[in-house]
């Protein structure tokens, strides 16, 4: 059994796979990736006032971020195996903490 190190971490699975499904009756688009994806993300994160730092070095580690974003997007494909490149960053957020996604079909 594999037990999740945050506790917050269903509740944003959650939110994340609400909103793919939103922005998926948004395009009018219901119908899931058949083939190979690419997935483009920007996490931004909250930085504290203390903090003079220029990048957000700290955890979370941009691997999980990408790893619970992906488990989160079950409703746009079959598996998050269809992912075949994936470009994620971190940068410390200027307004709201939050992620910008952008899924698309790979066309190699």
């Amino acid at each position: 059994m594999i037990i999740e190190a945050s506790p917050g971490l269903p509740v944003w699975r959650k939110a994340v796979s609400d909103a793919v499904i939103q922005a998926m009756h948004d395009s009018g688009d219901l119908s899931k990736f058949d083939g190979a994806v690419k997935v483009e993300a920007v996490f931004y994160v909250t930085r504290k006032r203390t903090v003079t730092r220029a990048l957000p070095t700290v955890p979370p580690d941009v691997d999980k971020l990408a790893r619970s974003l992906l488990d989160s997007c079950k409703p746009v494909w079959g598996d998050d195996s269809q992912v075949v490149r994936l470009d994620v960053s971190k940068k410390y957020a200027t307004g709201q903490a939050g992620v910008a996604v952008t899924i698309s079909n790979y066309n190699a």
